[in-house]
C-alpha cells in the first residue's frame, strides 16, 4: 500500500522524513554544481503543505496501475551523483529500494 501525501505528511516523524530527504538531494546536487536556490528546500517544504491530502505523485499512480516507473532514471541517477561525490544518501536509498523491489515483482 502506497498512501497519498497527507497521511504521510501528518503522520509522526512524516515531514521530517520528508525534509530530510529533500536535503540530501539538495546537497548531492550541490556537490554536483548544480544552480540551485539555497532556500530550495523551505519552497519545496512550503510546497508540500500546499498539496491536497490524496495528492499522489505520477509515479505513485503508474506504480497503483502496475506500470514500469522510471526509478533508475530518478532516484538512481541521484544514488550515481552520491557515490560520485562520496555522500551518504540513506533515505534516497530506501526509497530507490523500495522502486527496484516494486520493479522486480513487475517481472
Amino acid at each position: 500500500m502506497h498512501p497519498p501525501i497527507g497521511p504521510i505528511r501528518d503522520s509522526e516523524g512524516g515531514t521530517d522524513f520528508i525534509k530530510s530527504l529533500y536535503e540530501e538531494v539538495s546537497s548531492i546536487m550541490r556537490s554536483h554544481q548544480v544552480p540551485i536556490d539555497n532556500t530550495i528546500v523551505d519552497q519545496y517544504m512550503k510546497g508540500l503543505t500546499k498539496l491536497s491530502y490524496h495528492f499522489k505523485t505520477s509515479m505513485q499512480r503508474d506504480m497503483e496501475k502496475g506500470l514500469n516507473i522510471e526509478a533508475d532514471h530518478l532516484q538512481g541517477y541521484l544514488l550515481n551523483l552520491a557515490e560520485e561525490h562520496q555522500l551518504n544518501a540513506p533515505l534516497l536509498y530506501a526509497s530507490y529500494q523500495n522502486h527496484k523491489v516494486y520493479k522486480e515483482m513487475l517481472q
